[in-house]
């Protein structure tokens, strides 16, 4: 286990360096540096005219060697890696991509800039979901139409007198970089690496004083960075590491944590993971996780996790499944095109007391809009939560956001 933890911090804090093709600067034996000659003309006239020369002749002699050739040939894979993911993940969700008589593809995967659309372009995007596991892949994450979202509901019960209010969620900020393939399509490569900070909060407040047992209060602010590593154990592995304080509402500080994940990506003829996958008029994705959260606790508070010591380190696993109708008119109706059912099962166990903490959620979501950034959300948690491991058994239905 230390080992394997020693492992996973050292492949997470690598941050490696995008290379960038730079114009290159030729130099002409005219007067005042201007080419001298017809053929110096013409190599100036190529560079300027012409990219490719301008970025890849590097000796200058107005031709593209192999080398030069293939320094080119690499540069151009990376531009188009994330949309390759773009065009796995719509083909596996049963939308075919086809390309019209003037060579564009429908829909767009190449060139556009709607981090909704493409969800795996690099750069910045701003996220709002569920939780971390409703975000999946930082570098890749799922689109809206397709995440839980972060959930606010009111309820009120006339017999007892007591309202409920409840929010559930995580916003982060997130920036991605893609980095180059290497020239051997086998070899174990950096896909891309992304980092985000983010704000989660989980909010339930009873008016009613009998029922303050039942209050959650919790407000974390963390920091993800991860690490994609490509052809490893036959797919994409992606390593993250996140450190969080652990807070009240009020500002009241609770703990400390560092968390340490590893998530599988594989695309194959059979079962995808993290990956949606045919099942006649609906799609399935599963996506595991495991989990190693060492916390710390700040100040004198009371919270299960630390009834045997003012430290825990707990190790275990996630397992989320999202299933939806296929956009497909001829498969799916119209009406049940919005809609997704989703669930997550968080199980952890403390390496030192050898307790069992787990968390059971499902629910159902339907789309409110197109693009899935509001929803009307169905859902059930049951277990105990990750940051302080309090029991919880709601039932709740309200508005999603979704970002």
């Amino acid at each position: 286990m230390k080992n394997l933890c020693a492992a996973l911090f050292a492949a997470i804090m690598l941050f490696p360096v995008v290379a960038v093709a730079k114009p290159v600067a030729c130099k002409y034996t005219g007067p005042a540096g201007a080419p001298a000659d017809q053929s110096e003309w013409h190599v100036f006239l190529l560079h300027k005219n012409s990219p490719v020369f301008q970025n890849y002749d590097v000796d200058c002699d107005g031709k593209l060697s192999a080398d030069e050739v293939a320094t080119y040939a690499s540069d151009e894979d990376s531009k188009v890696a994330s949309a390759l993911h773009s065009v796995e993940r719509h083909a596996a969700e049963g939308h075919p991509i086809r390309v019209t008589p003037d060579g564009e593809t429908v829909p767009v995967v190449i060139g556009k800039n709607d981090p909704e659309k493409d969800p795996c372009a690099p750069g910045w995007r701003y996220l709002l979901r569920d939780s971390f596991e409703d975000v999946s892949i930082f570098t890749c994450p799922k689109a809206a139409k397709d995440a839980k979202g972060a959930q606010f509901d009111w309820s009120r019960d006339k017999v007892s007198d007591n309202d409920v209010w409840s929010a559930k969620g995580v916003a982060a900020l997130g920036y991605s970089v893609a980095l180059d393939p290497p020239s051997d399509p086998f070899a174990p490569y950096v896909v891309g690496y992304a980092f985000a900070p983010s704000l989660s909060f989980n909010r339930v407040v009873n008016t009613l004083a009998s029922q303050k047992s039942k209050n959650v209060d919790v407000l974390s602010f963390a920091a993800t960075s991860e690490l994609a590593l490509g052809n490893v154990f036959g797919g994409t592995q992606y390593v993250r590491f996140r450190p969080a304080l652990n807070t009240t509402f009020n500002g009241d500080p609770r703990s400390w944590s560092a968390t340490a994940e590893w998530q599988p990506y594989w695309i194959t003829d059979g079962i995808s993971v993290s990956v949606p996958n045919g099942l006649g008029p609906f799609t399935w994705e599963l996506d595991p996780i495991a989990r190693l959260i060492y916390s710390d606790k700040l100040g004198d508070v009371s919270s299960p996790i630390f009834q045997d010591d003012d430290s825990s380190l707990r190790v275990g696993g996630v397992l989320a499944l999202t299933v939806k109708p296929k956009q497909n008119d001829l498969l799916v109706p119209k009406w049940l095109q919005p809609a997704s059912f989703f669930t997550t099962y968080e199980w952890l166990e403390d390496v030192d007391s050898g307790r069992d903490y787990s968390l059971l959620s499902l629910g159902l979501n339907f789309n409110l809009d197109e693009d899935g950034h509001t929803a009307l959300k169905l859902s059930y948690s049951r277990g105990d939560i990750e940051e302080t491991g309090q029991f919880v058994n709601q039932a709740k239905i309200g508005l999603a956001a979704k970002w």
